[in-house]
């Protein structure tokens, strides 16, 4: 639109100027022919001018206009700045929403992370623990087991003398053997499941 007012203005100037040349000739060519005081003269000049006139007033109203034009583009590229402002604001305010946001989350994600290494420290003890637990029960249940049964009252007495020790040794370390045998070929079998498992997991990511 600013543009094209500036377009017509330059039309317009140029129409103004050929007004003033067509008064400054009809002065010279019609007022030297019929004379300055002939009535024609003086109603083709009058009307001249008249359009000289109105041509300025479009040129005065004109350059207004492209002033409130100017004004108008002014105001609308300060709202349009000034939107931008706060949207850059706005924009400020919720990156740092989402930064405070992931600080809190990594502080929670190295809280848990803490707590599953304490919790696996403590599986680990307890592992530990239950695994001595089955140790010294299969080192002293067949020797305690066998014992008893020697003492039971239906069994000869002379198994029961101090000479016959010989029977629960070769009783209680077999089995204390088999026993031991046996819990470690459970555990390596575990160890082998669980590595196969493991395996496939990471296979499967």
């Amino acid at each position: 639109m600013a543009a094209h007012l500036h377009r017509y203005c330059s039309e317009l100037k140029s129409l103004k100027d050929t007004a003033n040349a067509v008064i400054s000739q009809h002065s010279i060519i019609v007022g030297s022919t019929l004379g300055v005081s002939h009535p024609g003269f003086r109603a083709v000049e009058d009307n001249l001018k008249q359009i000289h006139s109105q041509i300025k007033a479009v040129m005065e109203f004109e350059l207004e206009l492209e002033k409130k034009i100017k004004n108008n583009l002014a105001l609308l590229f300060n709202r349009i700045q000034l939107s931008n402002d706060r949207l850059m604001v706005a924009n400020g305010a919720a990156m740092q929403g989402i930064m405070q946001a992931s600080r809190e989350e990594t502080k929670v994600s190295r809280l848990l992370a803490t707590k599953a290494h304490k919790l696996s420290e403590s599986m680990k003890e307890d592992s530990l623990s239950m695994r001595t637990i089955a140790a010294c029960t299969m080192l002293f249940l067949p020797g305690t087991s066998f014992a008893a049964i020697l003492s039971m009252p239906f069994f000869d007495n002379s198994l029961k003398d101090s000479s016959r020790i010989w029977v629960w040794v070769i009783l209680t370390v077999p089995s204390t053997m088999v026993a031991f045998a046996y819990y470690f070929w459970r555990q390596s079998r575990n160890n082998a499941k669980s590595g196969a498992s493991v395996e496939m997991t990471t296979m499967t990511v």
